[in-house]
């Protein structure tokens, strides 16, 4: 199969803070091309939100939890806050950091958000940026 060339699926949110989603062929039931480790490095640290997104390259700080849009259970919560602290401590160290999903509104406004509040936003805020 040859895949067109794509588009870039993130927006800035603030420097060095971007969200995201994932193309519809780089998950796991799509064979990826090897070796990764040659591609260009977009991101110093990656929180993925998709269970079945393909893992970024080498030399790339990742943090996976998938959890689904709809309905979270109790375990999901303290997961959610973690990969939010996560990234905004990667963030705040100076690092480019995406934090991505599956179309990149859901799950990563969800901790996008969440990473913005501890930049002092207001929900609000966090939200409407």
């Amino acid at each position: 199969m040859t895949l067109l060339p794509h588009q870039d699926l993130y927006s800035e949110i603030l420097p060095g803070l971007w969200q995201g989603g994932t193309h519809d062929f780089d998950t796991l039931e799509f064979p990826k091309e090897y070796p990764i480790w040659k591609s260009e490095k977009q991101f110093d640290s990656v929180a993925t939100l998709y269970a079945v997104a393909h893992p970024v390259g080498w030399g790339v700080a990742e943090r996976r939890y998938g959890f689904p849009d709809s309905v979270l259970s109790a375990q999901d919560i303290p997961e959610i806050h973690s990969i939010a602290d996560w990234a905004f401590e990667q963030w705040k160290s100076g690092k480019k950091v995406l934090i991505r999903c599956q179309a990149g509104w859901n799950r990563s406004g969800l901790v996008m958000a969440l990473v913005l509040i501890k930049q002092w936003l207001k929900p609000k805020d966090a939200i409407s940026l």
